[in-house]
């Protein structure tokens, strides 16, 4: 079953096609290399000079050639599955590939395991060539290879990073939340009214099941998997919920057309509230937890997921907070003016917790609000005091701090 998921998936979206295709030469190029390799030892068992200690030299550094080769295989291969890397080194391969055919063939000419007219054919530029291009490709997928995981090493610490840095903007008359901070997984869990149908606009998702193209995520289980996927590396993600499994055959041509219009513009074209499908939610995500913007029915279900994110903070936790009515109301009022929470500076007592609540306004690029966090607390037009205690929550008023807003 894992096979056919993973299959249908890469033949399903134009990135995983890309993917399928540079997988499917790896594997192929390998398998080449080992029957060319059983082909050369035969021709070698059946050779009179396998026992000549010059041969056998020889021999040992076409092991080495060898070797190197399957190594940048076997690194190529793994990037492409893990999907650590954007462009294509199977020309390169390729080139490596051949450069220990070369070596081979001219090996065996030299010893006569060929005809005098092949011999004539490779001279030994061409194995110092060959030796060469398969230690520079070994060497610039090492360099690939290295230069993947500190990328990745330094992509987590930029999630660590922004993810105890919330800011919230609310666009009430738009049914619209732009925000940072909350990952894909946080907001599955703090969501008051479980979603269970997901369909995946844009992503890098191995699904199972799909219609018109999109990735259906309708199963529990594969649902609860999908929130342990590191999200972040898929760049962008964007779905909608729907009511039920039926209703997807009922979408209509204009319908998947503003789905396909929001996932490549990250706005709603006409509506983000689908009639065929009866969503709640509009999900456009970039770098997860990095940037959001969300469409919501009922603006108060993300009031709730940032009441939990405040409160809980904790993907772990099996409890969540049931959020009253008045604090999202609240919440919604003041994310309306832009709302800032550093959780950093989040206060814990024996029964609760106080964090600071910044107004700072209409941020449009999110590079913007982390660049220049604490200016934007320093400056800030308001600061509300959240404060939650014996399971009691309020939110002071801007007593704190009042500046005249520019």
């Amino acid at each position: 079953m894992e096979f056919n998921r993973k299959v249908v998936y890469m033949i399903g979206t134009r990135n995983s096609r890309l993917k399928l295709m540079k997988t499917i030469l790896n594997v192929s190029i390998s398998v080449l290399l080992i029957g060319i390799w059983f082909w050369y030892m035969l021709l070698v068992a059946n050779s009179p000079v396998v026992y000549d200690e010059t041969f056998q030299k020889i021999l040992r550094q076409m092991i080495i050639g060898f070797v190197l080769v399957f190594i940048v295989l076997f690194l190529n291969t793994y990037q492409t599955v893990k999907n650590n890397e954007r462009g294509s080194y199977s020309l390169i391969l390729v080139g490596g590939f051949f450069s220990i055919v070369w070596i081979m063939m001219y090996r065996e000419a030299s010893f006569a395991l060929m005809t005098d007219a092949m011999a004539m054919i490779y001279k030994k530029w061409v194995m110092i060539a060959a030796i060469i291009i398969s230690l520079l490709v070994l060497f610039i997928q090492i360099g690939v290879f290295i230069v993947h995981y500190y990328r990745k090493q330094a992509k987590f610490k930029a999630k660590e990073k922004f993810r105890k840095k919330l800011y919230v903007k609310a666009f009430p008359q738009e049914n619209k939340v732009v925000f940072s901070g909350i990952q894909f997984a946080e907001f599955m869990k703090y969501v008051e009214k479980p979603i269970d149908n997901l369909l995946l606009i844009e992503d890098n998702y191995f699904g199972e099941k799909y219609a018109f193209n999109f990735a259906l995520v309708e199963d529990e289980k594969l649902l609860e998997d999908l929130t342990k996927e590191d999200v972040y590396n898929y760049g962008e993600f964007c779905f909608v919920d729907y009511a039920t499994p039926q209703r997807i055959h009922d979408l209509k041509d204009e319908e998947i057309a503003e789905l396909l219009y929001m996932g490549h513009m990250f706005k709603a074209f006409h509506s983000p509230f689908i009639e065929s499908l009866g969503n709640d939610f509009c999900y456009l995500g970039r770098d997860d937890g990095w940037s959001c913007t969300l469409y919501c029915k009922n603006m108060y279900d993300f009031m709730h997921v940032l009441c939990n994110k405040i409160i809980v903070n904790d993907i772990s936790r099996e409890n969540t907070y049931k959020s009253s009515k008045d604090l999202q109301e609240k919440l919604l009022e003041l994310a309306t003016k832009g709302l800032l929470i550093d959780l950093n500076e989040v206060f814990h007592k024996e029964e609760g917790l106080e964090v600071k609540l910044y107004v700072v306004g209409s941020i449009s690029y999110m590079d913007d609000v982390l660049n220049n966090w604490e200016e934007l607390k320093d400056t800030a037009i308001d600061v509300y005091l959240f404060h939650h205690e014996n399971g009691e929550t309020s939110v002071d008023g801007g007593h704190m701090k009042r500046r005249t807003q520019m």
